[in-house]
C-alpha cells in the first residue's frame, strides 16, 4: 500500500510539470521555417537613444520583449493584472476622432507608437476609418505623428512613429 502510494504521489507530481510544459511548448509561438525572431534590442540602441524610458504604445504581445530588450516602458502586456494597459492599447487604436487620440497618448504619455504590419487584428485593421488603419496605411498622418526610421529587417515588419508633444 505505501509503494502505491509513493508511486501516486509521484505520477500526480510529475503529470502536473508534464502538462504545464506541454502547454508551454504548445502554446508558445515559435517563427514559421525561414521567418526570424526580429529584434527590438535596436530600438534602445539607435532609433530612440536619444529618449531614455520613453513610453512606448504597442501591441500587448510585444510588450514584455520591449521590457526585457530596452530601457523603455510601454503600456500594454498579456497579462491579466493590466487589463487597463490592453484596453488602452485597443480602445485607442478603434477611435476614429483623431483630437481624443491625441489626448488619450498625452495622458499616458505616450512617445512612440510600434505597430506590425502583419498583425490581423480584424475589427482594427477592418475599420478603415481608426486610428489603427491610419497608422498602418502610413498615410495622411495627423502633423503631431512622425514615422521614424528602422533597420531595413525591422521595417518588413514594423512602423514606428513618434508622437509629438
Amino acid at each position: 500500500w505505501k509503494s502505491f502510494q509513493i508511486t501516486a504521489y509521484c505520477f500526480v507530481s510529475a503529470g502536473h510539470i508534464l502538462l504545464t510544459l506541454l502547454i508551454a511548448f504548445l502554446w508558445i509561438p515559435t517563427p514559421a521555417i525561414g521567418e526570424q525572431q526580429i529584434s527590438l534590442h535596436d530600438l534602445n540602441q539607435s532609433t530612440l537613444s536619444s529618449k531614455e524610458s520613453a513610453v512606448i504604445l504597442t501591441h500587448l504581445d510585444y510588450g514584455p520583449q520591449i521590457l526585457y530588450e530596452t530601457s523603455h516602458k510601454v503600456i500594454a502586456t498579456p497579462y491579466h493584472r493590466n487589463a487597463d494597459g490592453i484596453l488602452f492599447w485597443f480602445n485607442t487604436m478603434k477611435m476614429n476622432n483623431l483630437e481624443i487620440v491625441k489626448t488619450k497618448l498625452k495622458s499616458r504619455n505616450v512617445t512612440y507608437i510600434l505597430i506590425d504590419k502583419r498583425q490581423n487584428e480584424s475589427f482594427l485593421a477592418n475599420d478603415k476609418s481608426s486610428f489603427f488603419s491610419l497608422l498602418v496605411s502610413n498615410e495622411s498622418l495627423p502633423d503631431w505623428i512622425k514615422p521614424l526610421a528602422l533597420s531595413p529587417d525591422q521595417a518588413e515588419i514594423f512602423l514606428l512613429y513618434e508622437v509629438e508633444k
